[in-house]
């Protein structure tokens, strides 16, 4: 499947309230500065200039305002405009290198980030003409370096870290279950698309304090804010339709609304893979975001998202051939606050519930889980000076879980084989607070220190997590960074359970080491960082206690990101990520005289991950992309033998050393096309997308015969696959 290109700004339209603020920033040389903040004094408003130094801020306010332009390294500089006099024209400013200058918050539009955080920021152009990410926030954060390809799907498995380990937060609030179709390995898609999205942060390690409860990474973004205009979009697919409308209600108060049905039959037939299925991956989703600007400075958002997915598809076991069926319903709720102060304080509040009911089926396994996730997170900045500043906050969080059904007891699905019935409640309630400072050490220099503590009702412990990074600037594009940190991060509700897990469960710990180098230029981005990450208290199976805190390990590696060129402004763009990794941890396997523990490689040791996007525009209106993966295969464990049930007709597997021998590298071929049709001030795209152009039968596990003598190898189910739609949009 593929992803559209959406050029607006070549179209845009201006209703007669809805101003435009235009100009560019340059050095004291008269060269362009790309990626400086230019905002409206006091509000939320504001653009980040591109390759050429240009931006264009789209604004409803009225009279004398005050723009202001600020860059690290640079100093600050303001203008006063009024926006009620005609002709404005284009605006420049000149900024001057700061002698001596702190990394302050970045005011991006109608969003507070941080602007020394580690990381690398997507937008959404990025994601949505990425080939092959299919328009997937996740699929396509998975083009950046530090992410191993498990599979195809949307699994984010960061640096040797398993998919649990990465938390995803919306507006403050955990999205507790941010994939369609779950599997032990993700999903196939993220269920939050870019489409709702304004801003998206994706760290792979050694993340500030500020977060919690993770071992490896973090994806961070923020909603949609008021629209500045009336917009509709509609898109026609051929696996989905969607809606969308945004309504400026008045100048405080802005209203979005979308809808979106999918209905893959039409596309598995064209494709030929109908028959796989006994009921196509299929759902509906909608979302509805109110904006209201209460004063200047004070800003309320709600947030409401509701999904619901389904999948019934045939699956062959040694033993028999069985269906598996998913039925999911993801909501989500939240109340954000946001007021900007007085004497430079930032505060923000988050309100928030992630409601989720899922039913799975396959032979023995036949689980109902619901869950909730309640939760109250307040955070704040405070600049005490051009050298310092202090970040701190804190979060309760309350999540309630059921489990009924059953279980199977070991690895064998075969519907005759033995289970673990459950009918389990659990309330689980971790509390958390962070202290982080920022100061200036000298020209260049920076330093950022911060405490974390949590405290976890059923692990009945608290944690203490100490953090330190370390930021030399040295020059106005390039710098070194050198992070270390210590994460920790409690085991899901159900391994608590009495039946089922250990009830006297600790947190998990990871320690980060990083060093990097950055360059940024006007056309081109270079990253380099080589990391070392070692395990502590992970948990592992147990024969007497089911599972135990005894895992331990280590991932180092070094990860190698290079992008040159901008989306629409230069012919060819694009960029190449590469990593390369090494781990090991202390894990089991079950033989005939039971659960064995051995040192041996990471289920998520992906040795090399290549990735290659390219975007090239034939023609302003006509535009193309590939992106090219290579990975190393996955490795595996193998089954060296196996015994019949003395009871049942099925044979229980004895396992050979962990993950002693991997599958096939992996490669794969994707390609877009799209074109851009505008009429009067509207505009429609039309797209078309082919994913594994190669049609390479990638190898992504093995399938045993009934009684594990045989073994053959489990090829993709995306073969060559065709993928088509137009999308209007309307103002």
């Amino acid at each position: 499947m593929s992803l559209f290109v959406l050029k607006s700004s070549p179209v845009m339209a201006q209703t007669a309230d809805v101003k435009s603020i235009r100009g560019i920033v340059q050095d004291t040389k008269g060269a362009p500065l790309p990626y400086v903040n230019v905002f409206i004094q006091n509000s939320y408003e504001g653009d980040v200039s591109d390759s050429r130094g240009y931006f264009e801020i789209l604004t409803k306010k009225t009279g004398p305002q005050v723009l202001i332009a600020s860059m690290i390294g640079f100093e600050k500089r303001s203008r006063k405009i009024n926006l009620d006099r005609p002709g404005l024209g284009s605006i420049k400013f000149i900024l001057r290198v700061e002698a001596i200058a702190m990394p302050e918050a970045i005011i991006t539009a109608s969003s507070f980030t941080s602007g020394d955080e580690k990381g690398v920021t997507l937008k959404r152009l990025d994601i949505l003409t990425t080939p092959g990410a299919a328009a997937d926030i996740f699929l396509a954060i998975k083009t950046f370096p530090g992410l191993s390809h498990i599979d195809e799907g949307s699994g984010l498995f960061v640096r040797g870290g398993d998919v649990s380990e990465t938390v995803t937060i919306l507006d403050q609030a955990t999205v507790a279950h941010p994939y369609r179709y779950e599997s032990p390995t993700g999903g196939t898609f993220g269920t939050i698309t870019p489409f709702l999205v304004q801003g998206t942060f994706f760290s792979s390690g050694g993340f500030s304090a500020k977060y919690g409860n993770a071992l490896s990474g973090i994806l961070a973004m923020q909603s949609l804010g008021a629209p500045a205009q009336t917009q509709y979009n509609i898109n026609l697919g051929l696996a989905a339709t969607s809606l969308g409308v945004a309504v400026p209600i008045n100048k405080k108060i802005g209203l979005r609304f979308s809808g979106n049905r999918s209905s893959t039959g039409m596309m598995f037939r064209i494709n030929g893979r109908y028959s796989e299925f006994t009921k196509h991956p299929g759902g509906a989703d909608a979302n509805f975001n109110i904006n209201y600007d209460y004063s200047p400075t004070g800003h309320l958002k709600l947030f409401a998202f509701v999904a619901k997915n389904e999948i019934g598809v045939r699956v062959d076991q040694p033993s028999f051939e069985g269906i598996f069926n998913s039925d999911d319903l993801n909501q989500l709720y939240n109340l954000q606050w946001t007021q900007l102060a007085s004497k430079n304080w930032l505060f923000k509040a988050s309100l928030s519930l992630n409601n989720f009911r899922t039913t799975r089926s396959l032979g023995v396994l036949d689980l109902e889980q619901k869950d909730q996730t309640y939760k109250l997170r307040i955070d704040s900045e405070k600049e005490f000076g051009p050298r310092f500043r202090a970040n701190f906050g804190g979060e309760r969080e309350l999540v309630r879980n059921r489990f009924i059904g059953t279980f199977p007891k070991g690895d064998v699905l075969d519907p005759n084989s033995e289970s673990i019935a459950v009918d389990e409640k659990y309330n689980a309630v971790r509390t958390g607070g962070y202290l982080e400072t920022e100061f200036q050490l000298a020209r260049g220099f920076f330093a950022k220190s911060g405490l974390r503590t949590d405290h976890h009702n059923l692990a009945a412990q608290s944690i203490f997590d100490p953090r330190v990074s370390l930021f030399y600037q040295t020059s106005q594009n390039s710098n070194f960074r050198l992070s270390w940190g210590v994460y920790h991060q409690f085991p899901s509700p159900l391994f608590y359970a009495a039946n089922y897990g250990n009830p006297n469960l600790k947190a998990q710990q990871a320690v980060h080491y990083i060093l990097g180098y950055e360059h940024r230029s006007d056309n081109t981005h270079i990253k380099v960082e080589v990391y070392h990450k070692d395990y502590k208290n992970l948990v592992i199976e147990n024969d007497d206690l089911q599972f135990i805190n005894k895992g331990y390990g280590f991932v180092r590696g070094l990860d190698l990101f290079f992008k040159h060129g901008t989306l629409f402004k230069d012919k060819l763009n694009g960029w190449v990520s590469y990593s390369y990794l090494q781990s090991e941890r202390l894990q089991t396997r079950e033989t005939e005289n039971g659960l064995v523990e051995e040192l041996a490689l990471s289920s998520f040791d992906i040795t090399h991950n290549l990735t290659v996007v390219a975007k090239y525009g034939i023609s302003e209106r006509l535009s193309t992309g590939f992106t090219f993966r290579y990975a190393t295969g996955r490795p595996f464990t193998p089954i060296v033998s196996a015994e019949r049930h003395p009871e049942f007709d099925y044979y229980i597997p004895f396992e050979g050393p962990v993950n002693s021998e991997r599958l096939s590298d992996y490669f794969r071929l994707d390609g877009s096309l799209s074109y851009l049709w505008p009429f009067k001030n509207n505009f429609a795209v039309f797209y078309c997308g082919l994913s594994n152009i190669l049609n390479r039968k990638n190898v992504l596990g093995v399938d045993y015969s009934i009684n594990y003598s045989e073994r053959s190898s489990r090829t993709t189910n995306f073969s060559r696959f065709v993928y088509f739609g137009v999308t209007f949009n309307f103002r």
